[in-house]
């Protein structure tokens, strides 16, 4: 007898615990996607951020080329 006791309260403490994750994992439905798609949003403005800084970069360069290929007289014609 004492033994159907103690599986009588292993199974309802079993119960509980199932009910218990349950909720839990209602409670994250949707979130892994939501997740992704705010990693796709920065990833995708982390992208044009290096492109615009990229582009200032190469224009920059270009004119620092121009001023040592003496195509100005002073660097801040070329810099400026």
């Amino acid at each position: 007898m004492e033994a159907y006791a103690e599986v009588k309260v292993l199974i309802k403490q079993s119960a509980t615990e199932v009910s218990q994750d349950s909720r839990l994992v209602a409670a994250t439905d949707g979130k892994p996607n939501t997740i992704m798609s705010s990693v796709g949003t920065n990833s995708t403005l982390i992208e044009s951020i290096v492109s615009a800084r990229q582009g200032t970069v190469l224009g920059h360069s270009r004119n620092v080329r121009r001023y040592l290929a003496n195509e100005w007289d002073t660097p801040a014609q070329c810099c400026s």
